[in-house]
């Protein structure tokens, strides 16, 4: 594959990274309306631990990849649990800066 193809499929996984991304965010703001700015760093934190098993441990990047999913959504659950239940009730502002922070 050349230079090209590389380019190609490389802006295709990141695009659709971002679009699942917005998705997210646009799923979790349509439900609770509030806005989680920890998704991002719920995103990132999967992305890191996907490259840590396949670099540190030798994993396959589809076994890593079905591995981190359940981990991610664990956690996902977790910051929902600490961070944006108890401000359900708030105002949003509030809960926004309170995903920010946990971001």
């Amino acid at each position: 594959m050349g230079i090209v193809g590389q380019v190609i499929v490389t802006g295709l996984v990141t695009g659709s990274f971002y679009a699942l991304t917005a998705a997210a965010l646009q799923l979790v703001y349509g439900s609770t309306r509030i806005l989680n700015f920890g998704q991002g760093g719920l995103v990132v934190s999967g992305m890191f631990g996907v490259w840590w098993l396949t670099s540190s441990i030798g994993m396959g990047p589809w076994l890593a990849l079905a591995c981190m999913v359940p981990g991610g959504a664990a956690l996902g659950v977790l910051f929902y649990l600490v961070v944006v239940k108890p401000l359900e009730n708030r105002h949003q502002m509030q809960a926004a800066i309170a995903t920010l922070a946990g971001s």
